[in-house]
């Protein structure tokens, strides 16, 4: 090694790998270098010639290290590491774990480190698999695809090939025996569809009843095989006890009640649907569709379906709307999607406002009606089950917005007959009511798809029924021969007149006209002999312009006569009940009043001060003489 300068005092040997001290230098004597002749001394280190770490340059044995004498391997985290190797000899072994036993069925070879993983068992070890075992550690190739079903073959859809149930059977079980039964017979003439598919053999036709705790119970049931077949529908027969009062059998409601209502249900076992939908039904004898104990019936025609789609047909401006339908997202945005709205609004204050992106309405509930404005005639569209006309609603004491849960029109004095005595008033979305204690009912039927405003005295629970329901016959629109109709406004109140309250009773044909102090037609109807209502329309707080009353606003009532322009001026001097005054869903009956006519005013002269007729082209004052003796003074501006 060759190294410059008088200040080097060691170099280090690359070969041996130590650091030498030197006792003489190298020196450099202008171009001319000589080289000194190096000796070592006082080197520490293994000086043993046999060991592994055997120091060439050590003079002295070092005391801190050891000559190294075993060779092996030195890394602490291989299999084969040994302890007291000073050398590595290159030999390490990896750790590999594994299964070590030579019998297991997942033996591994190169395993120097057992796991406790060996298994023996062979099967399907796919998770996703019918037949999946947790305790297989080969797969053997075994593994059964899941098929989801109905797996109990009492099931009117029993599926043979599922292997996977999916929780969808409809045990449509046979019912207890009691002392009394109703016999219904289904022929091959009885015209029966399902989805307008005519019946096949192995399709299932089921009647069933609800028990008290309003769940849907079987009470007898056919598969169709082409033959002329009954079905025996069992009667609620008396609860069965032990002497230690333990119920035996047929404890609560086990049958149908005499006149109740059957429900009716069909299975496609081709398409395994179930339809739900009985959107016609009629015995041959027209007798309607309810249980007789010992009744003989035989099925005319039954039209199923497994979705029913319901139009609603709505006008531009504000309706009432309900629907029969319960869809699969009853979200009042999803339901209303496909028509162009303002917006909805409930009994209660909760909106659906697309336009400032409100919707504290949510999901609808099948026992409310709803407001709603559209921007222009539309088609509400609503598809999914039909909700059993037996749904129970409960009203609370108040106001609330009812549904029309049958599919059929029904006279509304008889769907209301069971609660008529808690029945204030009830308005449909043009104003006309049915008024029970006034005898009043310009709504004549109630229809589907709307909805109705209702106030009731006290709590009371409403259902409907197709059963008995019945047409009334129906009013022809009234159209007024002077005035537009007012402007529906999605908020109203009603107003009624006896007969006792005129002091000049009214003929037929006549007509009473409610304005605003500006004028604006608020309401108009014609005079009934056995008691006038009038609905009055409030502001629409949704528009730009002032479409009717604010609330506390003065009602100036008017009387048309039918063969006359001329205006009676009607003075309402006291009240049965409310006031002249608007507001929301107000009830006013009137007590007494005074009428006055009022004629409109012929123009008979235009004069000045002096009584001479006017020069048009001169500034000075001027009066309208009219033919009732009145004088208006106006200025004539040139």
């Amino acid at each position: 090694r060759i190294y410059f300068g008088n200040e080097t005092e060691t170099y280090y040997d690359y070969q041996n790998g130590v650091e030498v001290p030197l006792i003489s230098l190298c020196t450099d004597y202008g171009n001319n270098i000589y080289y000194n002749d190096i000796s070592i001394s006082g080197v520490e280190g293994c000086t043993d010639e046999s060991a592994f770490n055997f120091n060439i340059y050590a003079t002295i044995q070092d005391e801190d290290e050891e000559c190294c004498y075993i060779s092996g391997c030195t890394d602490s985290n291989a299999s084969n590491y040994n302890f007291f190797a000073c050398h590595d000899d290159g030999s390490c072994v990896p750790f590999v774990s594994g299964c070590m036993d030579v019998n297991a069925l997942n033996y591994n070879i190169d395993a120097n480190l057992d796991n406790n993983s060996c298994c023996y068992t062979e099967g399907c070890t796919d998770l996703n698999s019918f037949n999946y075992n947790p305790n297989a550690c080969f797969d053997d190739d075994s593994c059964i695809s899941i098929i989801y079903g109905c797996t109990d073959n009492n099931a009117i859809n029993y599926n043979a090939t599922a292997n996977t149930d999916d929780g969808s059977c409809l045990i449509w079980n046979y019912p207890l025996i009691t002392s009394c039964d109703m016999t219904i017979g289904i022929t091959s003439e009885s015209l029966i569809s399902l989805d307008d598919e005519e019946l096949e053999e192995g399709d299932w036709i089921g009647a069933f009843y609800l028990d008290e705790n309003g769940n849907e119970i079987c009470g007898g049931a056919l598969k169709w095989l082409g033959d002329n077949s009954v079905i025996s529908l069992w009667a609620d027969d008396e609860e069965y006890y032990d002497e230690g009062g333990n119920c035996i059998e047929g404890c609560g409601k086990n049958g149908f009640d005499n006149g109740e209502e059957i429900i009716w249900k069909l299975w496609d076992s081709t398409n395994l649907l179930e339809m739900t939908n009985i959107l016609e039904f009629e015995f041959i004898s027209n007798e309607p569709n309810i249980f007789s104990c010992n009744g003989v019936e035989l099925v005319d025609y039954v039209f199923s379906y497994s979705t029913v789609t319901q139009d609603i047909e709505l006008n531009d401006g504000w309706n009432i709307f309900s629907t029969y339908i319960s869809p699969p997202n009853n979200n009042i945005q999803e339901i209303t999607s496909n028509i162009n709205i303002d917006i909805v609004k409930n009994c209660c204050g909760s909106v659906y406002w697309p336009q400032i992106g409100v919707n504290s309405i949510g999901d609808i509930q099948i026992d409310e009606g709803y407001w709603i404005k559209v921007n222009n005639e539309s088609t509400l569209s609503i598809t999914g089950d039909i909700i059993p006309s037996e749904t129970e609603i409960n009203l609370s004491e108040g106001w609330s917005i009812i549904p029309y849960l049958s599919t059929q029109p029904n006279e509304i004095s008889v769907v209301m007959s069971p609660i008529t005595e808690y029945i204030d008033i009830i308005k449909d979305d043009n104003g006309n009511v049915y008024w029970p204690f006034l005898d009043i009912n310009n709504i004549i039927n109630m229809s589907p798809g709307e909805g109705y405003q209702i106030k009731t005295s006290d709590a009371v629970s409403l259902s409907f029924s197709d059963g008995n329901g019945r047409l009334a016959f129906e009013e022809h629109k009234f159209i007024s021969r002077k005035y537009p109709p007012p402007i529906n406004t999605g908020n109203n109140m009603v107003v009624a007149i006896l007969k006792d309250a005129w002091n000049k009773i009214p003929k037929d044909g006549d007509e009473i006209v409610v304005f605003d102090n500006e004028g604006l037609l608020v309401g108009n109807t014609p005079y009934r002999d056995e008691g006038t209502v009038i609905t009055v329309w409030g502001n629409d707080n949704t528009t730009d312009s002032k479409d009717g009353l604010y609330p506390h606003e003065k009602l100036n009532f008017k009387l048309l006569r039918q063969n006359s322009d001329f205006l009676e001026n009607i003075d309402i001097t006291s009240w049965k009940k409310g006031s002249g005054f608007y507001s929301v869903n107000g009830i006013s009956i009137a007590g007494s009043m005074t009428q006055n006519i009022i004629k409109e005013k012929k123009l008979v002269n235009v004069t000045d001060e002096l009584g001479r007729k006017v020069n048009s082209d001169t500034k000075r004052p001027i009066l309208y003489i009219y033919d009732d003796g009145s004088v208006e003074k106006k200025y004539l501006i040139k």
